[in-house]
C-alpha cells in the first residue's frame, strides 16, 4: 500500500498494484493542514504531522487517532515492530515515543539547529540525526548519549542513512555534497560532488 498526506487534511490509502483509493481518512480540518504522514511496516497504522504543531498515531483499520503528541515534527519513523516512534524535531531534539501510551521515553539534545531526519540503525540499538547545524549525529537508542558526531559540512545536513551493515553513514547536505563516514570512528572517507 501507498499512504499520501494532503494539505486538505485528508490521508489515502492507495493499492500499489492498481493504484485504486482504498481508503480516505479526514485527519484534520481547515486551516490545519497535513504535512507528512509516515505508516508502520507492519501497516496497521500510520502517524500524521500538520501545521500545527500536532501529531497523531492512527489506526488504519477503525480510521480512530490512539495517541495525539503537541510537537512540531520535522520526520518521523517507526521501529520494525511499531511499537516506537522516532521523531526528528525543529527544536533541535529528536524523540523516541512508545505508541501504546504515548509517552516519551527518550529525548535526543545537543544540537544547535532543527534536526531534519532521524532514523534507526538496523539492530535499532542507535539512532543517527541530522541537522541544519551542519552535522549529523549517532545516539544510543537507550541512554540518549551522543555516541558520535559527524562534522565536515560547510551546509546543513538535511538527510542521513545508513548502509545495511551500519558500518558507514551516508550524510546529504546543503553544501552540494554528501558525505560517506565510518559509523565506528566519525571519519569522513568520501565527499562526493555534483
Amino acid at each position: 500500500r501507498v499512504l499520501t498526506a494532503s494539505h486538505d487534511g485528508c490521508v489515502k490509502l492507495w493499492s500499489a498494484s492498481d493504484g485504486i483509493c482504498h481508503k480516505n481518512v479526514v485527519t484534520a480540518t481547515a486551516p490545519e493542514h497535513i504535512l507528512a504522514a509516515c505508516m508502520s511496516p507492519d501497516q496497521f497504522s500510520f502517524v500524521t504531522y500538520s501545521s500545527r504543531s500536532t501529531s497523531r498515531l492512527w489506526n488504519v483499520f477503525s480510521d480512530s487517532c490512539t495517541q495525539t503528541w503537541k510537537a512540531d515534527i520535522s520526520s518521523a519513523r517507526f521501529s520494525a515492530d511499531a511499537s516506537l516512534l522516532l521523531s526528528a524535531s525543529p527544536d533541535g531534539t529528536a524523540k523516541l515515543h512508545d505508541c501504546m501510551t504515548g509517552d516519551c521515553i527518550e529525548t535526543f539534545s545537543g544540537h544547535e539547529g532543527e534536526v531534519m531526519e532521524a532514523i534507526f540503525s538496523q539492530d535499532e540499538m542507535f539512532v543517527f540525526t541530522a541537522s541544519l547545524d551542519k552535522t549529523a549525529k549517532c545516539w544510543d537508542a537507550t541512554s540518549g548519549e551522543c555516541t558520535q558526531t559527524f562534522a565536515g559540512h560547510t551546509g546543513s545536513v538535511i538527510s542521513v542513512a545508513l548502509t545495511p551493515d551500519g558500518e558507514f553513514v551516508l550524510t546529504a547536505s546543503a553544501d552540494r555534497t554528501a558525505k560517506l563516514w565510518t559509523a565506528s570512528t566519525g571519519h569522513c572517507m568520501h565527499t562526493l560532488f555534483g
